[in-house]
């Protein structure tokens, strides 16, 4: 495989599964409005801001994954030399710094605020279950 070659397929897979995670992130906020925060205001959810949020998740996997074309962390091929991916051994500051930066964008937050939410969904259930069956579990 060429380092071209390589640099394409890591940027396309980065790219595209950077957008999918935000997408998730999305997903399960718009579920925690639809289900928990509208209806209690009786409001709709405008669906420009909807597209708005899922443009907001295209240009943010756009940056994270041409970041290293620009020279702010690299890609290379992985472990066993089968695929391509984010150099993982880049040892400059900058490599580091962006590795860093990635673990907590696209890992830390997205499970923090994905777990947060569905917490919330799963307390309102328990307790519009708890008012129509009139016990708690």
């Amino acid at each position: 495989m060429s380092e071209a070659s390589c640099v394409y397929e890591a940027f396309v897979n980065y790219y595209f599964g950077t957008s999918s995670m935000f997408y998730h992130v999305c997903i399960t906020i718009r579920r925690y409005l639809g289900i928990v925060a509208l209806p209690l205001n009786n409001a709709p959810i405008e669906k420009w801001r909807v597209a708005l949020a899922f443009a907001g998740c295209q240009l943010l996997s756009l940056v994270l994954a041409v970041s290293p074309l620009l020279g702010f962390g690299s890609y290379g091929l992985e472990a066993h030399g089968t695929s391509c991916g984010l150099a993982l051994n880049d040892r400059s500051s900058t490599g580091k710094a962006y590795l860093i930066g990635i673990g907590t964008v696209c890992y830390a937050l997205p499970v923090t605020i994905t777990s947060i939410f569905y917490v919330l969904i799963i307390k309102t259930i328990r307790v519009l279950d708890c008012a129509l069956l009139f016990f708690c579990w």
